[in-house]
């Protein structure tokens, strides 16, 4: 149940809103001191956080500075009410870190949009947290057992992001690819053979929320898009087609490029692309990258040569 903390020194105006939140189904907690709200918003972690502007001793604008400066609190959502309804106080809110401000009475119509608005970002915020923790621990977790492997899920990951760009993938695309892209070899942390390093990959992250369309990247990221394993209806469920693409084509490239040359590699795909194994679109992508890489290394080599003496 997510929850939400009411922080209004008038006890009344608290108990109407608790009953309004209960009724909509949040969990509620009730303050009528700042310093209270700044501690139990530590303890208990609301979803979100009402905040009355006139309470004694601390005000509104200082207690809700306090808690977006505070590590703990800085990323709870924070709607100020107040009967103060000058812009100057509006933008005073906002200045100290509030994430709304309405001005009473309040239309409560407009409060719940708010609520659930803030609540939704909020658990995105929390994911992404969550996601990217996790994988700076795998990524340490690569470092410490192989350079050559940390290297390498670096390297993917840099072309994939270059990729992401030139084909203008929409944010969602582009998080699942560059998370791919980070874990697709994770399986070699337990296993340093070929042949099953993907499965136990499959494996490592399947307790994970983003396990389920996550598993089938990392269980597919060797190709070919047309192999008779090839999952075609888990990726058209989950909409990966063009992560998979990328994934597979970028990786191909990246192992191709430890034996030859960049441009022996674009080659080899390109044939491989013949045979629908992998994507043209992305390989011409890629044949971007490497020109543009190429132009920005050659503006580096030059020097700027001054007149004779």
């Amino acid at each position: 149940m997510e929850t939400v903390m009411i922080v209004d020194d008038n006890e009344e105006n608290c108990e109407l809103v608790g009953d309004i939140l209960s009724t909509w189904g949040y969990g509620v907690y009730k303050v009528f001191q700042g310093k209270d709200a700044i501690a139990l918003a530590e303890r208990k972690q609301p979803d979100v956080i009402l905040l009355d502007v006139m309470l004694p001793g601390m005000n509104g604008f200082e207690v809700c500075h306090e808690l977006k400066s505070n590590q703990r609190t800085q990323d709870i959502p924070i709607i100020m009410l107040s009967v103060l309804s000058d812009a100057d106080d509006r933008i005073h809110g906002l200045k100290v870190g509030a994430d709304n401000y309405l001005t009473k009475p309040v239309n409560y119509h407009e409060l719940r949009y708010i609520i659930v608005s803030a609540v939704r970002r909020k658990k995105i915020n929390d994911q992404m947290e969550q996601r990217q923790t996790i994988i700076e621990s795998f990524l340490q977790m690569y470092k410490l057992f192989n350079e050559d492997l940390y290297s390498h899920v670096i390297t993917v990951h840099e072309y994939c992001i270059k990729l992401a760009a030139i084909l203008n993938y929409s944010d969602s695309q582009k998080e699942r690819l560059l998370t791919a892209a980070y874990l697709h070899d994770i399986g070699y942390l337990v296993s340093d053979g070929y042949e099953h390093h993907a499965r136990f990959g499959a494996a490592i992250i399947s307790p994970y929320k983003m396990g389920d369309w996550l598993r089938i990247m990392i269980e597919n990221h060797h190709g070919p898009l047309n192999g008779k394993n090839f999952p075609c209806d888990a990726v058209t469920e989950f909409g990966l087609q063009a992560e998979m693409e990328a994934l597979i084509t970028v990786n191909w490239f990246v192992n191709l490029c430890k034996q030859q040359t960049k441009e022996q590699s674009l080659a080899v795909l390109l044939e491989q692309a013949k045979q629908q194994k992998c994507s043209d679109t992305v390989i011409k992508a890629l044949q971007q990258i490497v020109k543009d890489d190429q132009f920005r290394e050659l503006l580096g080599d030059r020097t700027i040569v001054g007149p004779e003496e």
